[in-house]
Parts: C-alpha cells; structure tokens; sequence
C-alpha cells in the first residue's frame, strides 16, 4: 500500500496538490504539499495523476485515525520545508506539571526520526534549535488555549 506520506518524501514541498475522496468526486484539499492535512499523511494513495502544469491530483483511501492512547493526540507541524511529528498528551485544566503550568504535561517531537524535545512534566530534552521551538510554539497555540 503506498500512503501519501511516502509521495510526500519524492516530491517538492511547494508543488500545488489535490486531494480527492476515493471516488474522485470531492476534493478534500487543494494548496502546497507542505501545508496537507495530518489526517491525510497516513491515507491509502488510490491513483494520482500530474496535468500539465505540474499539479498533482491524489484519488486517496481515508481511514479513521484511532489515538495512540486516551488523552494522548499525535500530528504533523510543516515549518521551512522541514516535518516535525508530534505526540501531546494535554488535559482541560492547566497543571503543575504542565509546560509552564499550562495543559500539556507530556510532549515528544521528532525530525527526520529523531527527537528534537521531549517534555514529560518536566524538560527531558529542550528544543534544540529555533525551528523546533517555532514548532513547540505552534503546537502550545493549539493544544494549551
């Protein structure tokens, strides 16, 4: 099975794409490769096709994406071509134990399978650069509202 996530490791991140329902009768998303959707990445790749000017249309195979665990939430942040995958485990109320005293207590992001900062009510691991603090940035603004 070819998944979008593995088209998305050959082609260049700033070329226009469509996503369509497996009928080809609905189009999902339609913009730069680097900003598709995390529930897509993992999606089956039924047929795809290129037009002339470049565009690639994907005919994809959803699947319902279960949570690794309960509490626990995962995703995908683009930021400068680069892909950061991400695991948070947030709660209603702020904590103690939280990034600074906020809802997430426990948080790992990868690069490239590597881990760039883990937080598991306490700093494992800090950012390790500028644009993995840019991604902790973005994921705070989404999961610690």
């Amino acid at each position: 099975m070819m998944t979008l996530r593995k088209f998305c490791d050959l082609i260049d991140m700033d070329a226009e794409i469509v996503l369509k329902d497996a009928k080809g009768e609905r189009i999902l998303f339609g913009t730069g490769a680097k900003n598709i959707p995390d529930k897509s990445e993992d999606c089956e790749v039924l047929d795809f096709e290129m037009n002339d000017r470049g565009r690639l249309t994907f005919r994809l195979r959803y699947r319902e994406k279960k949570p690794t665990a309960p509490g626990w939430q995962e995703g995908t942040v683009a930021i400068k071509g680069g892909r950061y995958r991400f695991w948070v485990k947030a709660y209603e109320e702020p904590s103690q134990y939280g990034i600074d005293g906020g809802r997430i207590s426990k948080l790992m992001i990868k690069r490239g399978g590597k881990i760039v900062a883990n937080y598991d009510r306490g700093w494992d691991l800090e950012p390790v650069d500028f644009s993995t603090e840019a991604a902790l940035a973005i994921i705070r603004y989404e999961y610690d509202k």
